[in-house]
């Protein structure tokens, strides 16, 4: 089934647009090459999902620096605070 809004794979099509170069945007995970953040999955269906995917990411545009980017799996004790993991990214402006 073709996604055709968000919370949509790197293979759909309206993350191809969203990366495309003439539009700048960049995927954080796949600016630093991290397979550990680009391989989670970030939807959790409040711990009922059986075919995970990297729904999830963080955008930028411009001159910044990514440091890291990570998906942060936290629950209040056993329940999920939401169905979709917090996606973290630490960037720094890019000073000339």
């Amino acid at each position: 089934m073709k996604n055709y809004g968000f919370n949509s794979s790197p293979e759909d099509e309206p993350y191809s647009v969203l990366t495309k170069t003439e539009n700048g945007l960049s995927d954080v995970c796949q600016l630093i090459n991290s397979s550990k953040a680009c391989n989670e999955w970030a939807f959790n269906g409040f711990g009922t999902v059986n075919d995970p995917q990297r729904i999830d990411m963080v955008f930028f545009k411009g001159r910044w620096e990514v440091s890291s980017c990570e998906v942060v799996k936290i629950k209040d004790g056993e329940m999920f605070i939401s169905d979709h993991w917090p996606v973290s990214a630490e960037l720094t402006i890019k000073f000339q």
